[in-house]
């Protein structure tokens, strides 16, 4: 068990059946690793190093980054950061519009609150006031003491809970559906979710996706391991050649709807959408203690949530 309580892989995958079978996943998520952390160095470097133009300035051409327009003129651009260097794709998009005036509006979907990440994001925003001067980068931050540790580095930064931008016509009580599990999780195949100290609840579903942390064989291994806990317990997403699919927005929230609460087991992350989803679908939340933003917004929509079964909304939610 590593720090936080976070699984090791090997806890994560269980039992791999025979001994050359479980070296070969071993070595799997080996590669795995090294590839992915050769691939993160590259990536978060080349777009603060590379010329504005010539045939080296498109070498950061392969860097998705999601992105909301809010408005056109003057450009106004939603935009998530995370991880260890969290400018490293706004620097990326923000060479290509140097010339244009913009405002990037900052969400954090993975906690600032480390002294590294701080130091590096205040030598970046320096880079960023260097090679493009006509942007306005503010933060929307999770928590207050984040929005402190950045303005404490010359960031613009606000009180901005991002689970509070969630949509209540998609995730809301379905008075007609009946609860059928004591409780669902959503959470991706990480180390970080901890799903183990949900294995002794009776009856669970599952919510899950992978994002690339495991190697295909390992997300396939995790996968076993959930269905192995207990007849019981059900992963809601299609499997498709045993790895999770995803799942529509609606489809998420009929899931909610067939639960008694809601979990939230990580320790560290960003504000946790998910815990936002479940109380607009009217659960309650069983959470553990948390960094990262989650707690943040609760009580306001906590209140909202309960009002609606006060009002007959989740009048099936009763657990058995």
């Amino acid at each position: 068990m590593k720090q936080d309580g976070h699984e090791t892989f090997e806890e994560m995958v269980g039992p791999a059946g025979s001994p050359l079978r479980r070296v070969r996943l071993l070595a799997t998520n080996r590669a795995n690793r090294t590839r992915t952390k050769v691939k993160a160095w590259l990536r978060t470097r080349f777009p603060f190093v590379l010329p504005a133009r010539g045939p080296l300035s498109d070498l950061d051409g392969g860097i998705d980054i999601p992105v909301h327009i809010f408005n056109r003129d003057p450009l106004i651009l939603y935009v998530p950061v995370g991880g260890r260097r969290p400018l490293y794709a706004l620097a990326a998009l923000s060479r290509r519009l140097a010339s244009r005036r913009a405002t990037f509006l900052l969400m954090p979907n993975w906690t600032l609150e480390r002294p590294a990440v701080i130091d590096q994001i205040g030598r970046d925003l320096a880079w960023f006031a260097w090679a493009c001067p006509n942007h306005e980068l503010i933060f929307l931050c999770n928590t207050e003491e984040e929005r402190r540790l950045i303005a404490s580095v010359g960031g613009n930064a606000i009180f901005s809970n991002h689970n509070l931008m969630i949509s209540e016509d998609i995730f809301r009580p379905l008075p007609d559906v009946s609860v059928e599990y004591d409780a669902v999780y959503n959470g991706r195949i990480s180390h970080t979710k901890r799903h183990y100290l949900a294995f002794e609840i009776e009856r669970l579903v599952h919510v899950t996706s992978s994002i690339g942390e495991l190697p295909p064989a390992g997300d396939r291994a995790f996968i076993r391991r959930l269905q192995a806990q207990s007849p019981l317990h059900r992963i809601a997403n299609p499997l498709v050649d045993d790895l999770a699919g995803r799942l529509s927005p609606d489809e998420v929230n009929h899931v909610y709807n067939q639960a008694a609460v809601g979990l939230c087991l990580s320790a560290v992350e960003g504000a946790m959408y998910s815990s936002m989803e479940y109380l607009l679908a009217g659960l309650p939340i069983v959470s553990t203690p948390s960094i990262g933003g989650r707690e943040s917004p609760r009580a306001e929509w906590r209140g909202r949530a309960r009002s609606r079964r006060h009002a007959g909304w989740r009048s099936a939610r009763a657990r058995r």
